[in-house]
């Protein structure tokens, strides 16, 4: 069950839903690290990581809908499972309901 829900939030932040903007792109890097800006040049360290700096750009800035996530090579451990509800999806991301159903 945990592994079919970070299957669906993976593929939730790597779909780009945005609307007349581009998305917001980050980067994930085994080598990365959390605090990072997720830029290419100085990437996140995990999926939560992503998610995170996604929840803090779309506060502060009011980014637009969608993102795109690129994860480098290597072995990503889940330490805590990353679950999230539809009301958050849709908040934090930007989804639609038919988006997540």
């Amino acid at each position: 069950m945990k592994s079919r829900v970070l299957w669906a939030l993976a593929f939730v932040l790597l779909m780009p839903w945005a609307v007349n903007a581009e998305p917001v792109q980050l980067y994930v890097s085994t080598l990365g690290d959390d605090a990072a800006s997720g830029v290419e040049d100085a990437p996140l360290a995990s999926l939560a990581g992503a998610r995170d700096r996604l929840r803090a750009l779309r506060s502060a800035q009011g980014v637009p809908d969608g993102a795109i996530v690129t994860f480098g090579e290597g072995v990503y451990p889940v330490r805590k499972a990353v679950v999230e509800s539809p009301r958050v999806l849709r908040r934090v991301f930007g989804l639609t309901q038919a988006a997540i159903a």
